[in-house]
């Protein structure tokens, strides 16, 4: 545990002195930079890293015109290709940290799998679709001063592990689109914030 908090100390150093407090990496250590931070420190430290303008970044590349994701922290002229799938992973980031589906490592192909959406202060909503061995994933939520509220749809043949952060005096309804004999009382433990869902179309609420 010493070697794994000194880690994550000197990544979150690394990244503070970095030019406009962004990580300077390249094509292998840009995949696992934002995926540490979310995970031991928080998503909404890469949330504004990705959404920042200043060099280096995909901000910068997009307020400098780019359609395509450069090769190059830095736009090329003509020695570096403009259209690379270099810094791609930060798509993979949307769909494993904003939408929150991520596999389950001891259940192969999706037969059981994670949704675990954060939500950054300054983003109001999220549709994410993802399409697994099993089917069409779908995790999209949207908020308000009082509420988010999550929409989630889960294969036939699987289940899923879902977390939704929650405190007092937030709690949680749950609904199960067109399945009137669902009751939430029978999902365990689903007022903690963390709890298993069968196959299905349903919409979470967490409110005041």
């Amino acid at each position: 545990m010493k070697e794994i908090k000194a880690a994550k100390n000197s990544l979150l150093k690394a990244v503070n002195n970095g030019p406009s407090g962004h990580f300077t990496t390249g094509i292998f250590g840009t995949k696992y930079v934002p995926e540490v931070l979310s995970e031991y420190y928080s998503v909404e430290l890469v949330y504004d890293i990705v959404n920042s303008t200043d060099y280096p970044g995909w901000g910068f590349m997009i307020d400098n015109g780019a359609t395509t994701i450069w090769e190059t922290w830095k736009e090329s002229d003509n020695t570096f290709s403009n259209c690379h799938p270099m810094f791609g992973n930060v798509s993979e980031w949307f769909f494993r940290w904003l939408g929150g589906i991520r596999p389950d490592p001891d259940h192969p192909g999706f037969r059981k799998f994670h949704i675990s959406p954060s939500a950054p202060d300054d983003l109001t909503y999220v549709n994410c679709t993802y399409f697994s061995p099993k089917g069409k994933i779908i995790s999209n939520w949207k908020k308000d001063d009082r509420s988010i509220i999550y929409h989630i749809e889960i294969p036939e043949g699987s289940k899923a592990i879902v977390t939704v952060p929650v405190e007092e005096p937030y709690k949680i309804r749950i609904k199960k689109i067109n399945d009137p004999d669902f009751k939430p009382e029978k999902v365990d433990n689903y007022q903690t914030g963390k709890f298993e869902l069968a196959e299905g179309i349903y919409n979470i609420t967490v409110s005041k």
